[in-house]
């Protein structure tokens, strides 16, 4: 089933801001590891990125190779 999504700022808690709408996604994929979020809408590919996760997955890998 197609659904709109939209990707909303919660940075400060106290005023969320509505950031984009993605219209019509037909598949969603997530990257747990790094909190990357795929939607394939009707306007083609949409990527979030939570720079807070990716950062935490990469001072984890550096963590694991010492």
């Amino acid at each position: 089933t197609q659904r709109d999504y939209q990707v909303i700022d919660i940075s400060s808690p106290s005023e969320p801001t509505l950031l984009a709408t993605i219209a019509q996604v037909k598949h969603r994929v997530v990257n747990n590891d790094t909190g990357t979020t795929f939607l394939l809408g009707s306007e083609g590919l949409t990527v979030i990125r939570r720079t807070s996760v990716e950062n935490d997955y990469r001072i984890h890998q550096m963590q694991m190779q010492n």
